[in-house]
């Protein structure tokens, strides 16, 4: 069974960019990962350019066996004509990429966009489990690119807290340290 999440960020336009992953959307899995390797804002934009994703990886680019072979490499022939040792080196690298349904697929691009934070909280009912969400830490511009302005939050079955280096607490607590839109 899988583990919906959105991935979504607050832009610099006041807008709220979201994007669907459909594997893997626990604290544990993505949580991690966004808060290890999606730290910088412009890699996050990257990111959700991309559409909805089918499993949130290190690395936005795809994977060198998906590049080659298509997105069902494995049962593509050329790559099974490949030795053994070669094909578990490209499928364990490939376990490091996001796979997206666009990119990868040639499925329809899909990126949903709200019109401020105020629109994105309200529109909870089309949320899955987990909702990640990029914000501006106290008083960054939301023009800025610095890694260090910016902290992960998820959404979830007991509301909203920070993500970043695990240390859980309450949004609430400092809704009036973001920007106003």
């Amino acid at each position: 069974m899988s583990t919906n999440s959105n991935i979504c960020k607050l832009m610099a336009d006041g807008s709220v960019k979201s994007i669907y992953c459909h594997w893997d959307g626990y604290i544990e899995h993505n949580g991690r990962i966004l808060n290890q390797y999606y730290r910088d804002p412009q890699k996050v934009e990257q990111l959700l350019s991309l559409g909805d994703i089918s499993v949130l990886g290190e690395k936005v680019n795809a994977s060198e066996a998906v590049e080659k072979y298509g997105f069902s490499y494995y049962f593509n022939a050329k790559f099974q004509e490949l030795s053994e040792e070669e094909q578990e080196r490209l499928d364990k690298e490939s376990r490091e990429h996001v796979i997206a349904y666009h990119r990868d697929r040639g499925e329809r691009l899909q990126v949903k966009t709200y019109l401020d934070l105020e629109d994105f909280i309200m529109s909870e009912h089309e949320f899955q489990e987990f909702v990640y969400i990029m914000l501006p830490k106290n008083g960054a511009d939301l023009c800025s690119t610095n890694s260090k302005d910016w902290k992960w939050f998820v959404w979830y079955d007991t509301g909203i807290h920070a993500v970043g280096d695990l240390d859980l607490f309450p949004l609430e607590e400092n809704l009036s340290n973001l920007p106003k839109l």
